[in-house]
């Protein structure tokens, strides 16, 4: 049989199917069309066709033999009307992203465009020349960063200079760059993102612009707020002299030395991948407690996952099944106290938002209807990689966990730092 349920306030309706065996859909209370009313039941319907309410739909094995989820549609020979018009409801559809994405997998950006803001004063800068100024630095940085890590052995996946766009990089590079750390395309301010932005520590110079939330239909508990930047703003920092851009990062990136960025003991001995101390403590405690204030989400998920490497055996903590066995759960248990974390930047269920947008594909024929919920797995679970991708890159730059050899395999070891989470 089907439910039908209805928002309160815009009407927009989803029909979700109800099977003999399967399990219970996990829709969210919270209209994803107007983000302002409640999904409530409006009533049940008739038996979808071809289903035979006696039997349970199989479940199926890979190759590697990971459970692959009861799939309720799996024996009908139609899909049930979803409401188109509440699948395409936003921009973050099917591609939720933050600011703590997978291409932010460098804090040091941010620190440079901030010391180049900082620079400026409280008369502030130009979007267009702290562009200017930031492809400048990241340039040199990138050029000297580079020939340093190379001399010193320091492999791809440990270098700092990763998150600096050079000479040679392709435009896609620095305009992603300007993106995760000023909100920029370039030309002109987005409409949001960038590190610095979204977390408060940009702001327009133009006392008038009005305070707004970071996102429209940002969860009302969320405290933190920032000022919105219009196009032709001159840009400050709200607090010019706070101390993450009080550590001339620029200068000591720029003219790199084995005194400002000596070897992690431990990365070079027994099966270490030798990494670079690249923070000074006092700019690592500052970072933390700025995440900590500004993205606790963020922070509380920084702290389980090095919990799990302080934790791990000697051969250090294996990160490759973290994804998989994430994305299982929350598919399995969708809606069922899921964290902001997983969760889109309107406050809806990633598992949610993934299962929707693989029904819509099946609907126009993309995929197999029986391959929803396997989609929908496979791109959380890219979603999460990604995520934890761009998590244990900040992590190692902030000296906090270093990579050790195991096998074939690269797995985590902490550092001292990494009892500052306690």
């Amino acid at each position: 049989m089907n439910i039908v349920t209805k928002c309160n306030q815009c009407g927009a309706a989803l029909v979700v199917p109800l099977v003999d065996g399967a399990p219970w859909p996990a829709i969210s209370t919270v209209c994803q069309k107007c983000g302002e009313g409640m999904m409530c039941v409006s009533m049940g319907s008739s038996t979808l066709n071809n289903v035979d309410s006696g039997s349970k739909p199989p479940l199926r094995r890979d190759t590697n033999e990971r459970t692959v989820l009861l799939d309720p549609l799996a024996n009908n020979s139609e899909l049930p009307p979803y409401s188109l018009e509440v699948l395409n409801s936003g921009p973050s559809r099917g591609q939720p992203s933050g600011i703590y994405s997978g291409f932010l997998n460098r804090l040091a950006p941010s620190i440079i465009a901030g010391e180049i803001i900082a620079e400026r004063g409280i008369d502030g800068i130009s979007h267009d020349d702290l562009v200017e100024e930031f492809t400048v630095r990241s340039k040199s940085i990138s050029d000297a960063m580079t020939t340093f890590e190379r001399i010193n052995g320091i492999s791809r996946g440990q270098r700092i200079s990763d998150g600096f766009p050079s000479e040679a990089s392709s435009t896609s590079s620095m305009l992603i760059a300007l993106k995760t750390t000023i909100g920029s395309n370039g030309r002109q301010w987005l409409a949001s993102g960038g590190f610095l932005r979204e977390t408060g520590a940009l702001v327009s110079t133009d006392p008038d612009v009005s305070m707004t939330m970071p996102h429209e239909k940002s969860d009302p508990r969320m405290k933190m707020r920032r000022p919105s930047v219009r196009h032709g703003d001159n840009v400050t920092l709200r607090d010019i002299s706070h101390p993450i851009f009080s550590h001339d990062l620029s200068e000591r990136l720029v003219n790199p030395s084995d005194t400002y960025f000596p070897l992690i003991r431990d990365s070079i001995e027994d099966n270490g991948i030798p990494l670079p101390n690249y923070f000074q403590d006092d700019l690592v405690r500052s970072l933390l407690e700025y995440i900590s204030n500004n993205s606790p989400e963020e922070y509380s998920w920084m702290c389980d996952i090095v919990r799990k490497v302080r934790n791990a055996p000697i051969t250090g903590w294996d990160s490759n099944t973290y994804a998989s066995n994430n994305a299982n759960d929350l598919i399995e248990n969708r809606g069922e106290g899921t964290t902001r974390r997983w969760r889109n930047s309107r406050g809806d269920d990633l598992a949610d938002v993934y299962v929707l947008a693989s029904t819509e594909r099946a609907m126009k024929g993309k995929i197999d209807y029986d391959e929803i919920m396997d989609h929908s797995y496979n791109r959380l679970e890219s979603h999460i990689n990604g995520q934890l991708g761009g998590l244990l890159g900040r992590l190692k730059e902030m000296g906090v966990i270093y990579p050790v050899k195991f096998g074939r395999k690269k797995n985590f070891m902490a550092t001292h730092r990494a009892s500052w989470f306690e």
